[in-house]
């Protein structure tokens, strides 16, 4: 999906490709199981896996933080408000869904300060979970994977069979990388 026009391309991802097709839908010969998601924020969580764990030292300091309802550029204004940096000095490994409740690290390059140099963030959609240091900025493809929860509201009763086959599907193949605003 496209970002607002000034953010069209996110500072650490490179353009899309043109030439490149979506394929047909995994699940193409299941029949559809009807249903609404992402109605609300807790319909929609994910949870990014880290890559490396930080190591406990260096001038970037990781957060662990979780966003209600942002896209993720959206909260790297926020980050890089709250630590008094540019928003190139915060880095990330992959972009999250904005209608969600999403969990990601991130990483702010703050040269000589500490963690207890800044106040608590205080934000009513951005929490922090944990922070820790590294010695190198995170980057997109940083991660290990996402971890997703999905409520699907209004699945009629006769769709249980169906759903199974949906599930047992992706099970088997996985699901392609995409996000949405």
């Amino acid at each position: 999906m496209p970002h607002d026009a000034r953010d069209s391309t996110p500072p650490n991802a490179s353009a899309p490709d043109p030439h490149i097709v979506p394929a047909a839908y995994i699940t193409a010969d299941v029949p559809p199981i009807g249903g609404v998601i992402k109605q609300r924020p807790e319909d929609f969580l994910v949870e990014e896996t880290p890559l490396y764990q930080p190591s406990g030292q260096g001038e970037h300091i990781y957060l662990f933080v979780e966003k209600r309802g942002l896209s993720t550029l959206e909260m790297v204004e926020i980050i890089a408000r709250h630590f008094r940096v540019d928003r190139r000095a915060v880095g990330y490994a992959g972009m999250k869904d904005k209608p969600a409740i999403t969990r990601q690290v991130v990483s702010v390059h703050v040269p000589g300060r500490k963690i207890e140099d800044f106040p608590s963030l205080e934000h009513d959609r951005v929490g922090v979970l944990w922070a820790d240091y590294h010695t190198n900025k995170l980057r997109t493809g940083h991660l290990g994977g996402n971890r997703f929860s999905i409520r699907i509201r209004s699945v009629p009763a006769t769709a249980a069979l169906p759903a199974k086959r949906v599930l047992d599907r992706l099970e088997r193949t996985g699901v392609p990388n995409r996000f949405g605003e």
